[in-house]
């Protein structure tokens, strides 16, 4: 994806603070421009020293919340995005900026390792559960809301969807009322797929320096590595012509031409049928029809949808359009959304893909100052029956994805790519490398057009002498 790494995936509390304040004007009432005028100043001098790159006065974030009529959902989204940057400027010394810049998974590539800074925080949430749940229990006074709400529940869906890394603007229409009164079968799934989306979080991690070093390579060797591709694909072209060209039925090269051609439309008639039976199946079909099945894939439908009606100007004339990055981000949604997925876990998997695609969308509209059109993706606002999610798959989904990041991690092609990337001494021996396997290649070409000139002429010489000896 082109400028990918200016695409973030993390939409900072201090743009969620400056939206508020941009909102003075819009107030109804002069009462209530006025209230709001003071507790923004008052937000501001008590957060002076902390407002860019620590942990933000809790009761102040609170308070504006409240004063700026934002639901008791967005003010605890607003307290998880005030300890989760927070943390990681005290551990690690990053910024608003930072996540603005860099987004919640970094790659370190002298160590071959990348993390994700959302499974990371989450990993240490004992040490901000209680002061999370003291910040939500203001907010129930302040909203004057019965304590009935499962608040464990309530965390565990943020966390589990990455819900505060959108704008706190956009999430307005989900309702806390809705974990009130769980039975223990829902607090259950709830717990559960949090389990398995820190597990899920921690893989993409792993994913995410495979892609970083791939771009990097790709940007660093970009001519030579399509030259080499082209003449690798001029090359399986010419194998299947030889292959035809030693038919004894072939005798001419328009025969072989003619031959070529036929055996071209069926290889891509083939290729669609294999295309069409690797769609998704209908919901009677899929592990018998099972509703966690079903639930996952209503939820990947319905990022999709987001997602694409966020990239929507990506499809406007050539001549107009200005929205590389939407477009970039709407294909790999979609090669996403339809590759095929053989198990219920990577029905999982490609729904955090799809989250951090929507989630880089969005904000890259927000600093386009461009509408954004957000669809609930988790199923909650649509009242569904949540499925059953056992504790034994969570658990051999854990195991299968620890044997996967270990293999992703060691992998030799990418420590490979890293020394090449990073060393410029090394770079120059590579690109030689790169420039003599194209030379290589060339030579291959010119061997087997000859191959198949020497096998028809051949046919043809035979031909005549028949002729004659008729």
């Amino acid at each position: 994806m082109s400028d990918k790494k200016f695409l973030s995936d993390y939409y900072p509390l201090m743009l969620d603070i400056s939206e508020l304040s941009a909102d003075v004007e819009l107030r109804e009432t002069q009462e209530d421009a006025a209230r709001f005028s003071f507790s923004l100043d008052e937000f501001l001098e008590q957060t002076k020293s902390g407002f860019f790159n620590g942990l933000v006065n809790p009761d102040a974030l609170i308070m504006n919340a409240f004063h700026n009529r934002l639901t008791p959902f967005q003010g605890l989204v607003m307290l998880v995005k005030n300890n989760f940057e927070g943390h990681f400027n005290l551990t690690m010394d990053l910024t608003a900026k930072d996540f603005l810049e860099r987004g919640t998974y970094l790659a370190d590539l002298p160590k071959c390792t990348s993390v994700s800074l959302v499974y990371e925080f989450c990993t240490q949430m004992d040490t901000y559960f209680e002061g999370l749940r003291s910040g939500w229990d203001e907010l129930l006074k302040r909203y004057e809301l019965k304590d009935e709400i499962s608040f464990d529940s309530l965390l565990f869906f943020i966390l589990a969807n990455e819900l505060f890394k959108f704008p706190v603007s956009v999430l307005g229409s989900y309702n806390v009322t809705d974990f009130a009164g769980l039975d223990e079968n829902q607090k259950k799934y709830f717990h559960l797929q949090y389990k398995l989306g820190l597990k899920l979080m921690q893989l993409l991690g792993s994913y995410h320096l495979v892609e970083t070093v791939n771009r990097m390579y790709d940007e660093k060797f970009r001519d030579l590595i399509l030259k080499i591709r082209a003449k690798e694909m001029i090359i399986s072209q010419l194998d299947i012509k030889l292959r035809l060209a030693h038919n004894p039925l072939i005798r001419s090269e328009k025969e072989l031409e003619t031959r070529y051609f036929e055996f071209l439309v069926i290889s891509r008639s083939k290729s669609e049928q294999e295309r069409n039976s690797s769609l998704p199946r209908p919901f009677s079909t899929i592990a018998g029809g099972e509703a966690s099945m079903y639930f996952m894939i209503y939820r990947l439908k319905q990022l999709y949808r987001c997602i694409s009606k966020n990239c929507n100007e990506a499809f406007r004339p050539l001549e107009n359009n200005g929205f590389k990055d939407l477009k970039d981000i709407f294909i790999e949604a979609s090669k996403t959304y339809n590759e095929e997925k053989p198990d219920e876990r990577d029905y999982f998997i490609h729904y955090y893909v799809l989250i951090n695609l929507l989630n880089k969308a969005i904000i890259y509209r927000y600093k386009h100052e461009m509408a954004v059109k957000f669809i609930d993706f988790t199923g909650l606002n649509d009242k569904l029956r949540y499925p059953k999610i056992s504790r034994e798959f969570v658990i051999k989904t854990q195991r299968e994805v620890d044997e996967v990041i270990i293999r992703t991690s060691s992998k030799d092609d990418i420590v490979f790519k890293i020394k090449n990337v990073s060393d410029e001494d090394l770079a120059l021996l590579h690109r030689n490398h790169l420039e003599r396997q194209i030379e290589f290649l060339e030579g291959c070409i010119e061997e087997v057009i000859k191959e198949i000139a020497a096998c028809i002429a051949e046919k043809a010489s035979g031909n005549r002498n028949d002729q004659q000896t008729k």
